[in-house]
């Protein structure tokens, strides 16, 4: 197994919201930073201010997957093929056909990428063999957690120079970043106009976390059985990650932008050799260009399926006795 604790220093504030749950209604024009429960040393549960590992996981992906399928130029690939690459693909309304473990195997080996992140592909489950864990502030209360990789990076690990957690979340919570999005030149008039949007621009606001914050992130790669080319590509996804140096939403807006340092198993590793470890990934998409692609456009006969039924094509079929359940009950009435 390899783990990488990746302990980041925000040089811009930091926004990550809490997803919508459908069924509660909006939370106004404030988009809240996501926060996890969190119990410190002497019992108290207190909220703690965190970026997710999927979202870490997942942007980054991205990333990475967009400078693959510009090594891959040569070919236009189906869209369901470009998901299963950037965003590990959907769970549609389609039926999976059994294929043999030969299969996933051969398909895990030609795309290395596939293998490290996983991904869904039209009925067909692919686990992936990396975990990427919260974004944790370190602050007094978090600093005992993280006092090991700090002092490994020769970071200051005295506990007076870092917030606690209830100055964190007053500063998250009374010092939002407000913005203004404008309306479209001649738009306009077009639309109902509310008396926040009489003047042309809506008024809307984001918590983040303050500029200095020190997070830290942990990265496992479940190394067992993983190819030496997945070995790279997660060393690959490692130097995205601090290449990019973007964390949460609104990077756009200059939000997330971090500083970083790396612990690879125990040892203090530099950016350069994070990303020649991850080299021979990449080397292989060239070396190996004309089977990935031959893959990427046979994915439907690599992995097959079939359209599912919905609820009311079987309710049919029962009813007019062609079936599955209809079948069941002529078999048992002889």
């Amino acid at each position: 197994m390899i783990k990488a604790d990746i302990v980041m220093t925000l040089r811009s504030p930091l926004a990550h919201s809490t997803p919508d749950v459908q069924g509660e209604g909006k939370r106004g024009n404030i988009t809240e930073l996501r926060k996890i429960p969190f119990i410190t040393s002497y019992g108290e549960l207190i909220q703690l201010p965190a970026v997710s590992g999927n979202s870490i996981r997942c942007s980054k992906r991205r990333v990475q997957g967009y400078k693959m399928l510009q090594e891959l130029n040569d070919i236009t690939l189906p869209l369901d093929a470009i998901y299963f690459i950037l965003a590990g693909g959907t769970t549609g309304n389609t039926k999976a056909k059994p294929v043999g473990q030969n299969v996933y195997a051969e398909l895990r080996q030609t795309l290395p990428f596939i293998d490290l992140f996983g991904g869904s592909y039209k009925g067909h489950f692919l686990g992936g063999r990396m975990g990427v864990g919260f974004g944790l502030p370190v602050t007094k209360e978090t600093l005992p957690i993280h006092s090991k990789v700090m002092d490994k990076l020769g970071l200051n690990t005295d506990p007076d120079v870092y917030p606690d957690l209830l100055s964190l979340n007053e500063a998250i919570n009374n010092n939002v970043i407000m913005y203004a999005r404008h309306a479209l030149e001649g738009t306009r008039g077009l639309t109902d106009e509310t008396e926040s949007s009489a003047s042309g621009q809506m008024i809307y606001g984001m918590q983040a976390m303050p500029i200095g914050t020190v997070l830290i992130s942990r990265i496992v790669l479940n190394e067992p059985t993983a190819s030496p080319l997945t070995e790279s590509c997660y060393y690959a996804f490692l130097s995205t990650l601090l290449d990019d140096g973007f964390l949460g939403a609104a990077f756009a807006k200059g939000c997330g932008e971090f500083d970083a340092m790396v612990l690879v198993n125990g040892t203090k590793t530099e950016k350069d050799e994070i990303r020649e470890r991850g080299l021979p990934f990449w080397e292989s998409i060239q070396s190996n260009k004309e089977k990935i692609e031959q893959t990427l456009l046979g994915l439907d006969n690599i992995l097959q399926n079939e359209p599912s039924d919905t609820k009311k094509n079987k309710q049919n079929k029962k009813n007019n006795g062609t079936g599955d359940d209809a079948l069941t009950e002529s078999s048992t009435s002889q």
